[in-house]
């Protein structure tokens, strides 16, 4: 009897294991992503190596947080720097303009002249767009200098609740192109210091002049005093 009802519970626990493993995996295989969009996903290869600043809004139709995956991703990279999402978003604030409700041109304009508020190099339009049978994301890299797209990807998913290690995987895949890439080129900061330099070692040189020509200064001060003295020999006659 003994050995019978430790054979069910036995049998029992294997049974339940099974339909949890069953359960768990039709959820994770309920998320599936196509082949990427764009075969040839730079514009400029250069372009792209230049960008070292980059800002990350909020995504078009963001219900699964994106962006903020997004954002994660990018970050790792040591090579840029990726502004907060605070200061994007107080950026956007003071811009008074909803992203909630822009259109796919009007949110194009609009990260150009974003970008340029925050003095970044580039900014992430991402947009989700959902469709009758699927679900489709967009990523477009903008330049802040002209609003022209460096960079874009597309792929199309089924899914409408991806887990957080499945939209990580999707867009780390999207992404990785341009990761590979972008940040690879020198800062103009970097340039410019330098030219700075020279400068500002020849101001003592400018200050040393005057301190040479002190004595013409001292010659000045007498042909001003006979000015006054003349004034009231012209005023007498009058």
């Amino acid at each position: 009897m003994y050995q019978k009802n430790l054979h069910n519970g036995i049998l029992f626990i294997l049974i339940f294991s099974f339909l949890t493993f069953s359960l768990h995996s039709c959820a994770s295989t309920g998320f599936s992503a196509g082949e990427q969009k764009n075969s040839l996903p730079f514009m400029g290869k250069e372009l792209i190596e230049e960008v070292h600043t980059i800002a990350v809004p909020d995504f078009h139709g963001n219900p699964d947080s994106w962006r903020e995956t997004t954002h994660e991703i990018m970050s790792s990279v040591k090579r840029i720097s990726v502004i907060s999402p605070s200061k994007v978003d107080n950026a956007v604030k003071n811009s008074r303009k909803d992203l909630s409700v822009l259109d796919t041109d009007e949110r194009f304009d609009f990260m150009g002249r974003l970008g340029r508020t925050l003095h970044a190099d580039a900014v992430v339009n991402g947009l989700v767009i959902s469709k009758d049978n699927y679900n489709e994301i967009i990523l477009q890299l903008i330049s802040s200098k002209d609003s022209k797209i460096l960079w874009w990807q597309a792929v199309e998913f089924r899914g409408d609740n991806p887990s957080p290690s499945d939209r990580k995987d999707l867009l780390t895949r999207m992404l990785s192109p341009l990761l590979a890439h972008i940040g690879r080129g020198e800062k103009p900061a970097s340039v410019s210091a330098p030219q700075q330099q020279p400068k500002s070692e020849q101001e003592p040189k400018a200050d040393t002049q005057p301190k040479s020509g002190t004595k013409p200064k001292s010659d000045k001060r007498p042909d001003k005093t006979p000015r006054p003295s003349s004034t009231p020999d012209d005023i007498g006659p009058m």
